[in-house]
């Protein structure tokens, strides 16, 4: 439980729906130091079919909650696949995630080789 403790999750886009899915499936008691998403979501504005089965299907938010000490997620001021930034905040910040966010100018789907919006939340949230 120490080690698990530790540790730090980071996730990208349908990767941040496999990480929290998989805390809310954790063990009572069980809980990380953090997951950090990058583009994360919980629904998108057009998703492609072949995400139909993680857009369509709900997880307990509640109990990914409960098995991370913070989430925070860094999201594009303009990401093609959340246009609506303010409610993507909204619904991480103030929703069952309580998420911090991160809203990072740089134009996409922050999935630059290099992200220093990214580096910086990981030194700043869980450095």
């Amino acid at each position: 439980k120490t080690e698990l403790a530790n540790t730090l999750i980071i996730a990208h886009s349908l990767g941040a729906q496999i990480a929290l899915r998989t805390l809310a499936a954790m063990k009572d008691g069980d809980k990380v130091g953090g997951i950090l998403c990058v583009a994360g979501w919980l629904k998108l504005d057009h998703p492609p079919s072949t995400l139909t089965p993680w857009t369509e299907q709900s997880f307990d938010e509640k109990a990914a909650k409960a098995h991370a000490a913070k989430v925070i997620n860094v999201i594009s001021e303009n990401d093609p696949n959340q246009m609506d930034t303010i409610s993507v905040s909204t619904e991480w910040r103030d929703g069952i995630l309580g998420a911090d966010i991160i809203l990072s100018p740089k134009p996409g789907h922050v999935s630059g080789v290099e992200e220093p919006d990214v580096f910086d939340a990981v030194l700043k949230h869980f450095g």
